[in-house]
């Protein structure tokens, strides 16, 4: 078991707090003109997926946990269950939905390529390989002429059920290629 200090957390780093283990977002060493130094600390929660910001003792030690990362196929929903393929060995691991808030707007079934986040034989979650993906336009609105004094965009819905702003050019049936650090369009693909 490895320690690490606080003030050695570095982004992607990823370390046991408050019985979690927490993904290191962002990090910054801050030394007021009065009282004690701190460490303050943007990260993931990997078990819930929340996102904290807190304040921490650069002195403190905390466990450093290796994070397995495996691509497995998105293959399908068996209720509230997604499930995930290795295509080397076809095992598969299922993963309740509320452990995947965020990315299961971006996956799809039989087409998606994952990396199952693993800490010691514990499946935390998914993250998708690439930080874009592409997908269809299930159901985009009428442009609106006029709605031009900004930037013009539109509602559209996603294969996923994700919906997003695009431009008026956006057609039904059009793929778009969408972050997914944020949820926003980036370009027609």
């Amino acid at each position: 078991m490895e320690m690490v200090s606080a003030i050695d957390l570095r982004a992607g780093m990823a370390f046991e707090y408050n019985n979690s283990i927490w993904l290191v977002l962002e990090q910054d060493f801050m030394k007021p003109g009065k009282g004690n130094a701190v460490m303050r600390v943007k990260m993931r929660d990997l078990r819930s997926g929340s996102i904290v910001a807190t304040t921490i003792n650069p002195n403190n030690k905390y466990k450093k946990c290796i994070i397995d990362k495996k691509d497995m196929l998105f293959s399908y929903v068996d209720g509230d269950t997604y499930v995930f393929m290795d295509n080397e060995d076809y095992s598969t691991i299922e993963l309740p939905a509320d452990r995947l808030e965020w990315y299961k707007n971006f996956i799809v079934e039989g087409e998606t390529i994952c990396q199952v986040m693993m800490c010691e034989g514990e499946v935390l979650g998914i993250q998708t390989k690439d930080e874009k993906v592409t997908l269809e336009v299930t159901q985009a609105d009428p442009a609106v002429r006029g709605n031009t004094s900004q930037t013009a965009r539109k509602k559209v819905t996603l294969q996923t059920g994700l919906v997003i702003e695009a431009p008026l050019f956006i057609e039904e049936g059009d793929k778009v290629i969408v972050s997914t650090i944020d949820g926003s369009y980036s370009s027609r693909a």
